[in-house]
């Protein structure tokens, strides 16, 4: 693995560490994109603000960090056995939602949906798609 699949293992890998929290990182796909910097930055940034708020909100026990990228596109899945909540209450509180507004510009920033699913009590999941790889120029 190069690239940003190997920067996300890293950063799965320390955060688990640091945290105490079992986490696993898959990458499914060709590594030998070579994405633009925007792309690599915004998805980095994603995976960041979403371990984040597990570690600040979810009392999860495990998480998974999935990596997909091929000619079709990349997938981005952060998934946690946490607390959960209402995406649509937290939508319009402001106050309590600011690392789900970011994570959701910067997926707009690079041309990808954001989307979330997640129940109280049954854990929270973050999916991030963008349909072509936009590569470095």
């Amino acid at each position: 693995m190069v690239g940003l699949p190997k920067a996300l293992q890293e950063l799965v890998s320390t955060w688990s560490r640091r945290f105490n929290i079992p986490a696993e990182f898959n990458f499914r796909g060709r590594d030998d994109h070579q994405l633009a910097d925007e792309v690599s930055s915004n998805l980095y940034r994603i995976t960041q603000e979403a371990l984040h708020n597990i570690v600040k909100h979810a009392k999860a026990s495990r998480t998974d960090v999935l990596f997909e990228m091929n000619d079709d596109g990349i997938n981005l899945i952060i998934e946690d056995d946490g607390d959960g909540f209402d995406p649509d209450h937290h939508s319009a509180d402001g106050a309590h939602s600011l690392g789900l507004v970011s994570m959701h510009e910067r997926a707009s920033a690079i041309d990808g949906t954001f989307e979330i699913e997640s129940n109280p009590g049954k854990g929270t999941t973050i999916f991030v798609k963008l349909s072509r790889v936009p590569k470095a120029e």
